[in-house]
């Protein structure tokens, strides 16, 4: 048998099996309002390979959709789907397929603070209108606070210091750094510790060990995909979270501008840099009380 036509600027969608049957009336649903979906068992051909062909349905897509369980985050080919449509930037939907299912791990970090339909019960019909709406005008898509629960702040005394920062602050974080130990405090920057940043799941074990993140912003960092789930993932765990401008006159603006907000921050461009640092340690010290 001849392997599926190919199909180009469909709605993906990606699912564990464990939750099939809520896929498929979801599935019913896009169809009757005309949107063009790819799902795997009516897209790969036999004789066909499942990953190839699942390559080619998320690197075709417009958008993927993304119907998550406790199934999803233990399935090794789910994983590889949605952190393949992550790297190709492709715009991906949340839909929660099991209640009371709380992420964690990769996919709690994956997940960050993007918007979540819940299909779950009785919300089936009106969050899938929701998600329909969206689907139809990606425009309107908006980041805002995934209403997941959380675990509670860490206490200063537990942990070490998380620094985020993209690669271009490098040296100014690597300063940072060398203050703060000095002054007793325990860090942790991924060029030390490059084998244990390598996935997605050991990043968000490291955001969730944390006692408090120094967020080094910039214009790389602005544009930095995983700089940018690091510091979301960091909010959503309730991370206290300290800001310091790396990169002289630059003002945040859209996802990070929103992150900052009304945040104080420390600006190693204001004034002498080894001043701001000691005013940056004194800060951290004072939330260990």
């Amino acid at each position: 048998m001849a392997s599926a036509a190919k199909q180009t600027g469909h709605i993906m969608l990606s699912y564990s099996l464990t939750t099939e049957s809520l896929v498929i009336e979801a599935l019913k649903k896009f169809k009757e309002v005309g949107l063009a979906t790819w799902i795997d068992d009516e897209n790969i051909g036999a004789g066909s390979s499942q990953i190839d062909s699942m390559g080619e349905g998320i690197g075709d897509a417009s958008a993927v959709v993304v119907f998550y369980s406790r199934g999803y985050q233990r399935s090794p080919n789910c994983r590889l789907e949605a952190e393949h449509a992550f790297k190709l930037r492709k715009p991906i939907f949340f839909v929660r397929t099991e209640e009371n299912y709380t992420p964690d791990g990769w996919f709690g970090f994956f997940i960050g603070r993007n918007l979540s339909y819940d299909i779950t019960g009785d919300k089936f019909a009106s969050e899938i209108h929701k998600l329909i709406k969206n689907m139809k005008d990606l425009s309107k898509q908006k980041v805002v606070p995934n209403p997941l629960s959380v675990k509670p702040k860490s206490k200063l005394g537990e942990g070490y210091i998380l620094l985020s920062y993209s690669g271009s602050t490098k040296e100014i974080v690597q300063k940072a750094k060398s203050k703060m130990q000095a002054a007793g405090l325990s860090t942790w920057m991924d060029d030390e510790n490059a084998e244990s940043a390598s996935s997605m799941e050991s990043v968000a074990a490291l955001v969730d060990d944390a006692a408090l993140v120094v967020v080094f912003y910039g214009s790389a960092y602005r544009k930095s995909v995983k700089s940018r789930m690091e510091a979301e993932y960091a909010e959503v765990k309730k991370k206290p979270i300290l800001f310091v401008r790396a990169e002289k006159n630059y003002h945040p603006d859209g996802w990070l501008g929103i992150l900052i907000g009304s945040n104080m921050y420390f600006d190693l461009f204001r004034d002498d840099d080894d001043s701001v640092l000691q005013n940056l340690i004194a800060r951290i010290k004072e939330k260990r009380t």
